[in-house]
């Protein structure tokens, strides 16, 4: 509280802009994206594991199919999560076909996309961790 010309005013808290830390303010694309990401990252190690394995199949033993096919079954988990497992916060109701198209490498929410189509929340509303 600041007290000027005899008046007490109430000064504006300030938002944090720290990406990290006790004080985070998140929005719900950053939400969004960050789950996206966690999953692109999970599919492609998976994707790697399988390539591996079908190199080392091919070149040194058939032992490596041991690591190709959890890797082939994890890729497939991994792009069924991002299809159906990324929801909206607010609604609950699914949209990893809306985050994905059109397709790009970024793994992000895009601008265009502002609101949830199912109950028209604005994705640039702050949320709690």
């Amino acid at each position: 509280m600041v007290m000027s010309r005899g008046w007490i005013f109430q000064q504006k808290q300030k938002r944090s802009t720290q990406t990290f830390g006790p004080r985070m303010m998140m929005t719900i694309r950053d939400k969004l994206t960050r789950r996206q990401r966690r999953l692109a990252c999970g599919m492609f190690i998976a994707l790697l594991c399988f390539v591996a394995g079908m190199c080392g199949t091919a070149a040194l033993s058939p032992w490596f199919l041991a690591l190709a096919i959890p890797g082939f079954l994890a890729f497939f988990s991994f792009n069924l999560l991002m299809m159906f497992g990324v929801r909206c916060p607010s609604c609950g109701e699914n949209l990893g076909f809306a985050m994905m198209w059109p397709p790009q490498l970024t793994f992000k929410v895009p601008r265009k996309v502002r609101f949830c189509q199912f109950c028209g929340v604005n994705f640039d509303k702050e949320i709690g961790n």
